[in-house]
């Protein structure tokens, strides 16, 4: 048989690689005493996952909009809610240090009430609905306790069975008024129909565990009874003396929390930090009567670092729901009441959980990317906007009124706040690529599939920043420029590229947006060399 060489090995190839991916914290990234250690892994900044039909694509938070909510405050922010009472009544209120303030416009704001207490506990709001139809709004405090009918100032319930202290978490159901009195396990009720009105006696205790309540929700038509160790469920039976409920025997739940400020609750879904009872904590969700843990691998070390560096503490802790292209997310805020100055790195970030993805994002709010993203809490939507909520302490002692809003038009892409324009600072860093192979390598080109605006590709989003790094996120490159301002036609200026990006066994690649347009990034295409060793 003649002699046949070998085949030539065939080593150029084009490769994509997702943008939209989960971050990815090790446990050694920890070790850094700041909050820089976040981007030493891979993950997305201020982009958020989402499936576009059998596509994972990252694309940008909604903004924070105060151009009709612009109201400033000075102090610490506690709470916030906007009540519609009716269609096209709507009040907005918003609770700083110890001054009640609402209004009827969310732009002019008065002092109505003042509270006797002013610390960092939040302030929390519920709906109230009585026999004959009569609405109104109930504000506490852990102290006091309030009853609203409009804007005006809110009648204190000064019965001397009111339960207080208590745990801020007010729950109404059929009639009743709950609040679960501070360490102890005891949830009283006030008299039916009337929330100034409250009778020795009429409580009920969780028994389950030896414990003290932390929270209260409201899970479809249950009350549900959050403690350090276990979870249990009531219902109202109509019990005629002491308290209407009645616990759902079989529906307890074995584990509770530690961190009540890490609630958020949304219609039959409740998720928090759970305390598991087994030396860990871990992130669960409530669904109706079932839980699951989330993939939260690196909250709890996360956590951990924050509390024992000092530069948080589980009182400061927030957390919220709120919606983007109709997906919920989960937010988590370390430092929502943190008045470090903005340009220091030593703020903790928002984390935001993608249900949909079962992916982690994580959201800053200035150009610069050190600062956390400010929301205190979410709650109910209005006619005017898709949530309101208030934008934390930004070092300067000022508190803005703001909406969360996903729009179109040269606006969509900005922070407004107060009077200043931020565009929002967006990132991805990928994971460690080695091709399936740790050969030498060459990268000749790299390019991205993005749009900018609604409906543009490119057009007049301006430049991409390209960093890699070759030695596992411990440094990046010098930056090289993607061009995207063009709008010009065409194959080559639609999907603009960069090539002689050098050699490489590993690596990861950071994309940096600094402009002020809404970005969909869905991929980069990479060709490299593979070698020969």
């Amino acid at each position: 048989m003649a002699y046949t060489p070998a085949p030539l090995k065939e080593t150029y190839n084009t490769h994509r690689v997702a943008i939209a991916t989960d971050i990815m914290l090790r446990a050694n990234s920890l070790s850094n005493s700041n909050d820089e250690y976040i981007q030493q892994d891979a993950g997305l900044v201020n982009l958020i996952p989402i499936k576009e039909g059998k596509e994972l694509t990252a694309i940008t938070r909604m903004y924070i909009d105060t151009a009709t909510q612009g109201s400033t405050f000075a102090g610490n922010v506690r709470g916030v809610y906007v009540w519609e009472k009716s269609v096209g009544t709507v009040y907005y209120f918003c609770v700083v240090d110890q001054d009640v303030y609402t209004s009827t416009d969310g732009i002019t704001f008065a002092v109505v009430n003042t509270l006797t207490t002013n610390a960092d506990t939040p302030v929390r709001f519920t709906e109230f609905l009585n026999d004959s139809n009569v609405k109104s709004l109930i504000m506490v405090d852990g102290v006091q306790g309030f009853v609203f009918t409009t804007n005006a100032a809110g009648t204190e319930i000064t019965d001397g069975d009111f339960p207080t202290p208590h745990v801020p978490f007010p729950i109404f159901l059929d009639g009743y008024l709950f609040l679960a009195k501070a360490n102890t396990g005891d949830i009283y009720n006030c008299d039916l129909n009337d929330p100034t009105a409250w009778t020795a006696g009429s409580f009920i205790s969780a028994e389950m565990y030896p414990e003290d309540i932390q929270a209260l929700a409201k899970v479809n038509n249950y009350l549900l009874a959050i403690g350090t160790q276990s979870c249990e469920y009531f219902y109202d039976a109509a019990v005629a003396t002491a308290s209407p409920l009645a616990r759902l025997d079989g529906a307890s739940l074995p584990f509770g929390t530690l961190i009540p400020n890490s609630i958020a609750v949304n219609k039959n879904t409740l998720t928090m930090v759970a305390n598991n009872n087994d030396g860990s904590a871990t992130l669960m969700t409530i669904e109706n009567q079932k839980y699951k843990d989330m993939d939260s691998g690196f909250i709890v070390p996360m956590l951990n670092a924050r509390l024992s560096l000092g530069n948080i503490s589980v009182a400061g802790i927030r957390a919220y729901y709120f919606r983007q292209r109709s997906e919920i997310f989960y937010g988590l805020c370390f430092s929502a009441q943190d008045t470090t100055d903005l340009a220091s790195p030593t703020v903790s970030p928002t984390l935001v959980y993608s249900f949909s993805t079962d992916m982690w994002t994580e959201f800053r709010l200035n150009i610069d990317g050190t600062a956390s993203f400010p929301v205190a809490f979410s709650h109910s939507a209005t006619t005017a906007s898709f949530g309101t909520f208030v934008v934390g302490n930004l070092g300067t002692a000022s508190s803005y009124f703001g909406v969360l809003r996903e729009g179109t038009g040269a606006a969509y892409g900005y922070d407004t706040i107060g009077e200043f324009v931020y565009p929002i600072y967006q990132e991805f860093r990928t994971a460690n690529l080695d091709f399936d192979t740790l050969n030498v390598k060459s990268m000749n080109r790299l390019g991205i599939e993005m749009e900018s605006g609604e409906s543009d590709l490119q057009g007049a989003a301006g430049n991409i920043y390209i960093y890699w790094s070759d030695d596992d996120y411990k440094s990046w490159s010098t930056v090289r420029t993607l061009d995207a301002s063009t709008t010009a036609s065409g194959i080559n200026t639609y999907y603009p590229f960069i090539t002689q990006l050098g050699m490489f066994r590993r690596r990861a690649i950071k994309g940096v947006y600094k402009g002020a347009r809404f970005m969909r990034f869905r991929g980069l295409e990479i060709d490299i060399n593979k070698g020969q060793q």
